[in-house]
């Protein structure tokens, strides 16, 4: 019986942690490309139970197992969901968005962070920067862009008033490399050691921004199903609780 409290606790943690990785999906779902965040579950280790006659009789055979049940459950490690996102058209001719795999390169404060949000801006230096501050890298550090027309063509070489000022350094480490968020929408290679290269296969689009990923209908219904996961455990904890209070209080009259 209090295996079965267990058990139904459990859900509960797994599916009120699968509610908030949900609910940040949704809120990102305007938020330029951005990767949601996917989930799964499994049991904990499965346990396999006999009748007891035969297990004290010694005579337990391998037909005679009742078959795995289940401890409990708990969420496995999250996992970028790293498809590509729609490409909307903003007409900004700094808004810029990567077809294909690959990351923008953009330097921070505390080191070089990867993004795929092609929101940029041209500071009061003329560096071309992110919504934050960060500057993004070209092949020979920071862009710097004059004054004139902006124009960037899809290998990422940036010109303005028909001079080049320098191209957008995309980068990528390969599909074995699993990436994280650090936060600010930005990623990091789950291997710290791992090394980046360029992007082969990746093209920009001026004037475009990857929209989020996130499939909003399917993230909606995913958050009704873990709340209604929710609720049947905490229902079962409170079955199990009515159910050994009463064994109790027959036990004690006995």
């Amino acid at each position: 019986m209090i295996r079965g409290i267990y058990a139904a606790a459990s859900g509960m943690v797994a599916n009120f942690r699968r509610q908030l990785i949900l609910s940040n999906n949704i809120s990102n779902v305007s938020t330029p490309g951005y990767k949601q965040d996917v989930t799964s579950s499994s049991e904990f280790a499965n346990l396999l139970m006999a009748t007891d006659a035969q297990a004290q009789g010694g005579t337990l055979g391998p037909w005679d197992f009742i078959g795995p049940t289940g401890a409990g459950t708990e969420l496995d490690a999250v996992k970028l969901d790293m498809s590509q996102g729609d490409l909307t058209e903003t007409g900004n001719p700094l808004d810029l968005a990567i077809s294909g795999p690959g990351y923008f390169a953009v330097q921070t404060p505390s080191g070089t962070a990867y993004t795929r949000n092609g929101t940029f801006f041209r500071d009061a230096l003329g560096r071309l920067t992110t919504a934050d501050g960060g500057l993004v890298l070209g092949d020979d550090g920071p862009i710097q862009i004059g004054a004139g027309d902006i124009a960037v063509s899809s290998d990422g070489t940036v010109s303005a008033g028909g001079e080049v000022a320098g191209r957008v350094r995309l980068v990528d480490f390969g599909p074995q490399e699993n990436m994280v968020k650090t936060g600010n929408n930005y990623l990091a290679p789950e291997n710290p050691a791992a090394q980046e290269g360029p992007a082969q296969r990746a093209a920009i689009s001026q004037g475009f921004l990857e929209h989020s990923n996130v499939d909003l209908a399917k993230a909606m219904v995913d958050v009704m199903s873990a709340m209604r996961s929710y609720e049947a455990s905490q229902k079962m904890i409170q079955l199990q609780d009515q159910t050994l209070a009463a064994a109790v209080s027959e036990v004690g009259k006995v």
